[in-house]
């Protein structure tokens, strides 16, 4: 019988950053599905070249972050110009929640499905 995998959210800051930091998004998506994780990404919750509003875009991740196992914090997420208190709330919010917290730089990415 397979097991399901586990599903993780990646956390990284949008707001001020050329194209949302979609590059930095695409490079971990990949990185964490080729380890077997079903992978949650911000970046495709709307369509390119959308852009519905910074208070729909954060409620909608809240939606997408509560039923994950994990979240992965991408480069970025607490420091240089462009830190969004917004990856701090995901962040609190995933630990508070028993979420396993990566921190996508340091961490090895372990297996999703095992």
């Amino acid at each position: 019988m397979q097991q399901k995998k586990k599903k993780v959210y990646l956390s990284a800051p949008m707001t001020g950053i050329p194209d949302l930091n979609r590059p930095l998004f695409m490079i971990y998506e990949k990185r964490w599905q080729e380890a077997g994780w079903e992978v949650i990404n911000p970046i495709r919750f709307f369509g390119e070249g959308s852009d519905p509003g910074v208070f729909v875009c954060r409620r909608r991740s809240i939606m997408e972050l509560l039923p994950c196992d994990a979240i992965a914090m991408l480069p970025g997420s607490f420091e240089g110009q462009h830190y969004d208190s917004f990856c701090l709330m995901e962040w609190s919010l995933a630990g508070d929640l028993g979420m396993h917290v990566y921190w996508a730089a340091q961490d090895k990415i372990p297996r999703g499905d095992e």
